[in-house]
């Protein structure tokens, strides 16, 4: 976002086109990133960093030929989580009429009240600091249900906007940059002036 933003200002960036093609590498959107390293080329033909960037992506870049008339779709599957996010966003037009999603992580059992939002967040950062990114990330996620979905806690929006930076971080250890960006956009909603 901060590239394509700053393409706006200057469409010559040649450095915007470098970095958001690597973004979007890292977000497999290979094609997307292609175009962008085919317009920086243009701008500064031979740098090694883009031409070492594009033939990466270029064997990224799948060999099956499309048929004429038809248009490739690539197929995710959703983690769990993921879908259960789908489903509980896909029922929020009628919210009213829709008791709280189950309670996910059974396993991880807190007090349900703001004490216990941050007894799982020190857990969760307790965790990271072990190297346990997919127990933290899960702690976080219990938190986070706990503040925002379950309607039996009412969290400050700092709580809530470190919750969602924290978990954020353990999702780019993971890799999952999209449900960290999406962690981040919610963080930063909460706390506009959030560094991390």
């Amino acid at each position: 976002e901060d590239c394509t933003e700053s393409l706006k200002f200057n469409p010559q960036g040649v450095k915007a086109f470098y970095r958001r093609a690597m973004a979007r590498e890292k977000l497999n959107r290979v094609d997307d990133a292609l175009k962008d390293t085919e317009e920086a080329l243009r701008l500064q033909p031979n740098a090694e960093e883009l031409l070492a960037l594009q033939r990466r992506l270029q064997a990224l870049k799948p060999k099956v030929e499309t048929p004429r008339g038809f248009k490739r779709m690539e197929i995710v599957e959703a983690s769990e989580e993921e879908e259960e996010e789908e489903v509980v966003a896909e029922a929020k037009p009628n919210e009213a009429a829709i008791e709280a999603p189950a309670e996910p992580f059974a396993d991880i059992e807190l007090e349900h009240t703001v004490a216990g939002a941050e007894k799982a967040k020190d857990m969760g950062n307790k965790l990271f600091q072990e190297g346990k990114i997919q127990e933290c990330e899960r702690w976080f996620s219990k938190a986070i249900w706990l503040v925002e979905e379950s309607g039996k806690v009412s969290a400050p929006d700092t709580l809530r906007g470190i919750l969602h930076s924290n978990r954020a971080f353990a999702r780019l250890r993971m890799q999952r940059w999209s449900s960290a960006e999406l962690d981040c956009d919610e963080a930063l909603q909460l706390n506009g002036k959030n560094p991390k």
